[in-house]
Order: C-alpha cells, then sequence, then structure tokens
C-alpha cells in the first residue's frame, strides 16, 4: 500500500511538472498511469481489508470453540460427580439391606423353634407303643411303631413348612420395603439428573445465543466498512488519505470479539466513517499532506 501511494505520490508532481511544460500527450499518460495505479491500489485495500476480517471470523470463532470445549469439560466434570455421588448412595444402600437381611434371618433364626412340636395322635401313638412293649405285644408294636414314624414325618413336614413360610413372609416384606426405598433412591437421582440435563442445555442455549449475536454484530460492522472503503474516494479525502499512510494488517485480540468489548449494532448503526475501526495505523507528516493537497 505504501508504494502504491508513494508511486501516486510520484506520478502527481511528475503530472504538475508535465502541465508547466505544456507536455500534455505525456500528462494524458500519467493519468491513465494514475488511474491505473489508483484501482490497483482499491484492489489491494480491498484485500488486505477481506484479509483482516476474516482474522476476526477466525478469531471469534476460536475463542468460541475455546469456549464450547471448557464448557463441555466443566458440564463432563459436574455428570461425572453426579455419577459418582449416585454410585456410592446406591452402594451404602445395598449394603445396608444386605445386613438388614443378614440379622432379619439370624433374629428368626433364634426367635422361631428349633424342635418339632408334635401332634396329639403322635403322642398317643408312642404312649401306646410303650405299653404294646411293657407287655411283650411286639408283633402289635411293631404295627404302631410304623405308624409312629409316618406321624412323625408328617409332622416335621408340617413344622419345616410353616417355620419356611414364616421366614418367607418376613423375608418378602423386608424385600418389598428395600425395593421400595432403593426405587426411591433410584427417582431421586434421575430427578437429579434431569435437572443437570436442562441446566446444561440451557446454558448451551446461552452460549450459542452469545456467539451468533456477536457473530452478527461483526458481520455488520464488516458489511459498513466494506461499503465505507467502496464509496469512499483516497485521494481526494484527507483523512481517508491520512488512514491509507503506512497502512498494516492489526492484529485482533480474540477477546475483542467474544469476551471482551464489542461493538454492537447499534453502535455500528451510529458510526460515523471517521469512528470506525481502523483499517491502518500510521499517518502522514505535514510535508506529505502538503504534498498530497497540491496534488488534487
Amino acid at each position: 500500500i505504501q508504494e502504491i501511494l508513494n508511486y501516486i505520490e510520484k506520478l502527481e508532481i511528475e503530472k504538475s511538472e508535465s502541465i508547466k511544460a505544456a507536455n500534455y500527450d505525456y500528462t494524458d499518460q500519467i493519468n491513465i498511469k494514475i488511474d491505473e495505479m489508483k484501482k490497483t491500489l482499491s484492489q489491494e485495500r480491498k484485500k488486505q481489508l477481506f484479509l483482516q476480517h476474516n482474522i476476526e471470523v477466525d478469531s471469534l470463532d476460536n475463542a468460541y470453540k475455546t469456549e464450547l470445549d471448557d464448557f463441555n469439560n466443566l458440564w463432563d466434570d459436574k455428570f461425572r460427580k453426579l455419577e459418582e455421588k449416585s454410585k456410592i448412595l446406591e452402594d451404602t444402600l445395598n449394603e445396608r439391606h444386605n445386613k438388614q437381611m443378614n440379622e432379619l434371618y439370624e433374629y428368626l433364626e433364634m426367635k422361631l423353634p428349633k424342635n418339632v412340636k408334635f401332634s396329639k395322635s403322635y403322642l398317643e401313638a408312642k404312649s401306646q407303643e410303650e405299653n404294646l412293649v411293657k407287655l411283650a405285644k411286639f408283633k402289635e408294636a411293631a404295627k404302631v411303631k410304623k405308624t409312629l414314624e409316618e406321624i412323625e414325618k408328617a409332622d416335621t413336614e408340617k413344622f419345616n413348612k410353616e417355620k419356611y413360610e414364616k421366614i418367607k413372609s418376613e423375608s418378602v416384606r423386608t424385600a418389598n420395603k428395600h425395593m421400595t426405598e432403593k426405587n426411591a433412591l433410584r427417582k431421586k437421582i434421575e430427578t437429579e439428573f434431569e435437572v443437570l440435563k436442562k441446566e446444561r442445555q440451557a446454558n448451551l442455549e446461552k452460549l450459542l445465543l452469545k456467539y451468533k449475536n456477536r457473530k452478527s454484530d461483526l458481520e455488520n460492522q464488516q458489511k459498513q466498512e466494506v461499503n465505507y472503503l467502496e464509496n469512499e474516494n483516497l485521494l481526494k479525502k484527507k483523512t481517508t488519505t491520512n488512514k491509507l499512510k503506512n497502512k498494516k494488517i492489526l492484529t485482533v485480540n480474540p477477546s475483542n470479539f467474544y469476551g471482551g468489548t464489542n461493538r454492537t449494532s447499534s453502535q455500528i448503526s451510529m458510526m460515523k466513517p471517521s469512528d470506525k475501526m481502523p483499517l491502518f495505523d500510521g499517518g502522514n507528516t505535514e510535508e506529505d499532506e502538503k504534498r498530497i493537497e497540491g496534488a488534487n
């Protein structure tokens, strides 16, 4: 850019000298060359402006990507901690249930009778057997003994069945209680996960909206800068010439477009051309200004 400006300046000086020398054919050639250089200058300015715009967009996108990665890491950590907490609660509850069930079995084993309580028919048959043995009626005693064994077997099976049913009834009642507690804990955990999911989604939508708004602001700002560049006449406006001197691409700080202060759409719409974001750094010396004014 600076080289082109310097060359145009030399052509303007040469044009003035040519006019003074009444060398109009040469003056016309210089005019054509000046127009060509102005077009080249305009193209170069657009090229550098578009390059700067690409840098700004990339900076915004990279800043958004970084913030999105940080966001995902933060929420992944929250979900991981909730999973760890839930597992601890479930393991603790299972251990308590196992302990309660073992204590129930021990209690029932101690409380329930261990010896069979035989029926009246068993006791009568037993007494009859003993009397027959005393009377030496062994054949009849053998028959009674066989009957006694059948009664004993039936009484024992009845005793064991009643004991089993009692243990089963208490076990089922306790197991149902445990199942209710597990379901309540599971529901509580599911509710906490749902709340966390909704909170994450709400924050993600805010993050996406913030990115869209800032990208829209940046695009509007860049459109205005392009329009301003296309409408200005570099060699006829002193203020514009000042901005062109020593032009260089600005270093873009991502925070200016994402994390820090930004120009909003309303601010951009109210800006004067001279208030827009400078495309170039540097300026003209007093001597440069005089030469440019003379050329104009």
